[in-house]
C-alpha cells in the first residue's frame, strides 16, 4: 500500500511575479499563495500561479496572522515561509546619498520578520541584495538574526 504525504506548504510575501514561487513549485512545494503591493507585479504572478494564489495587499498594513488566517494556518503550521522585501534602500546602483537606514523600503524587512515572528513556520527564506548584510553598520543583518532566533 503506497502512503501519500503532501508536498510542504509555502505563501511568499513581497512576490513580485513569483520568481521564488516558480522556484518552489519546481522542487515540488505548493505554494498557497503570493502576495504584493504591487498590482502590476500580481497581474503577472495571477497569471503564472492563477488569481486564486495572487493577493494584492499591503503587508505592513496588515495583521500577521490574520493573514494567514485567509490560508487556514495557525501559528507553527506552514512549512515555509519566503520572501524578497524591496532592497533599493540597501542597493549598491542606488547612489548612496539616497540611501538612509529608516527609508520606507528598509522597514520591509521589519515586516517581513513581523510576518516570521507571528506564523513562526518550520523555515524561513529571506531574499535581498549583498549589500543588506554589511550596510548600515549590519544594523539590518544584527536584528534579522535577532528575530529569528525563536526558530532555532
Amino acid at each position: 500500500m503506497k502512503t501519500t504525504t503532501k508536498p510542504p506548504r509555502a505563501i511568499d510575501l513581497f512576490c513580485g511575479c513569483g520568481g521564488l514561487s516558480s522556484g518552489l513549485r519546481s522542487a515540488g512545494f505548493d505554494v498557497l499563495g503570493g502576495v504584493d503591493v504591487e498590482p502590476n507585479y500580481i497581474c503577472t504572478y495571477a497569471h503564472n500561479f492563477g488569481s486564486e494564489r495572487a493577493i494584492t495587499l499591503d503587508l505592513a498594513k496588515t495583521e500577521p496572522l490574520e493573514f494567514a488566517a485567509r490560508f487556514g494556518l495557525k501559528a507553527g503550521e506552514l512549512e515555509l515561509l519566503v520572501g524578497g522585501p524591496p532592497c533599493q534602500g540597501f542597493s549598491k546602483n542606488v547612489p548612496r546619498k539616497q540611501r538612509y537606514l529608516e527609508s520606507a523600503n528598509n522597514s520591509l524587512v521589519k515586516t517581513f520578520l513581523d510576518y516570521a515572528e507571528a506564523i513562526r513556520p518550520q523555515f524561513v527564506l529571506m531574499e535581498n541584495v549583498a549589500e543588506m548584510k554589511n550596510g548600515f553598520d549590519q544594523a539590518y543583518s544584527e536584528e534579522v538574526i535577532t528575530r529569528l532566533v525563536w526558530s532555532l
